[in-house]
């Protein structure tokens, strides 16, 4: 579809924005399943083969849009190097991830006691509800990715991607034997776009900074200060939505237009 533009002269235009500060910190947390602590013992999963991929599925529990900044894993079992692929998937739940986010490769060495960070600032990956992130296999057996051994396992967050005879399905790890939690952890962060020091998840109005975030008529959409505005282009902005969140300027209403001025 082809959208036609419309340029229009505003003339006499004066927009002051008054902003104060009352700013939501920005939040972060680590995301885990596993119960692993330094020099507890873990078990070495020396099943996988090339092509194959182990899984976690995690769920924020603060309030996103959120940039994954790295992931934590234990992998060993031997100290050789190898490059893993890594990918990421949206999850809205089930044994089958949603939308792949992003894939990238990374160079480990295996070690039976060292977490490693993988660092992930580098390409953005912006999530809004709960993901999986897998370690891909380029190598058969080990070094592997660990698992715990607690005892337990949380049969919804543990997932394998496994080849039967070029067949490549996914399985709860349970099913196919796995007892214990994979030791994979992601770090994220949410998202503060103007940086007003309101996170995007909560500002209303996540383009233009407005730390007081003042809200007058209670619509739910920022105020971004006092506008003096000529007759004609206070027009411009409710006929053809010049201010519109869709054209990044600032919020709408939730028919679409512009606030009242």
């Amino acid at each position: 579809m082809i959208r036609k533009t419309q340029s229009y002269p505003i003339l006499g235009i004066l927009v002051l924005l008054v902003c104060l500060t009352n700013p939501v910190w920005a939040q972060d947390e680590t995301l885990q399943n596993d119960s692993f602590v330094s020099d507890q013992p873990a078990s070495f999963q020396a099943g996988f083969i090339s092509g194959e991929i182990a899984a976690a599925r995690f769920a924020p529990s603060i309030p996103c849009p959120c940039s994954i900044d790295s992931l934590t894993v234990l992998f060993g079992g031997n100290s050789d190097t190898v490059t893993m692929g890594i990918q990421i998937w949206d999850d809205p739940g089930g044994v089958i991830p949603g939308t792949l986010l992003y894939t990238g490769e990374v160079v480990m060495t295996g070690s039976t006691s060292n977490l490693q960070q993988i660092d992930l600032t580098t390409s953005p990956i912006v999530i809004t509800r709960p993901f999986r992130v897998g370690l891909v296999f380029n190598h058969d057996g080990l070094p592997g990715v660990a698992t715990d051994t607690d005892g337990t396992i949380d049969t919804a967050a543990n997932f394998i991607l496994a080849d039967f005879g070029g067949l490549s399905l996914w399985f709860g790890s349970s099913d196919l034997g796995v007892s214990g939690d994979f030791i994979m952890r992601a770090a994220i962060s949410d998202i503060d776009a103007d940086g007003d020091g309101v996170t995007d998840a909560l500002d209303n109005c996540v383009v233009v900074a407005n730390g007081e975030q003042s809200d007058t008529d209670a619509d739910g959409y920022g105020n971004l200060a006092t506008r003096t505005l000529t007759t004609t282009a206070a027009s411009i902005f409710r006929t053809s939505a010049f201010c519109a969140r869709r054209f990044s300027l600032c919020p709408t209403t939730r028919t679409g237009m512009p606030p009242s001025i």
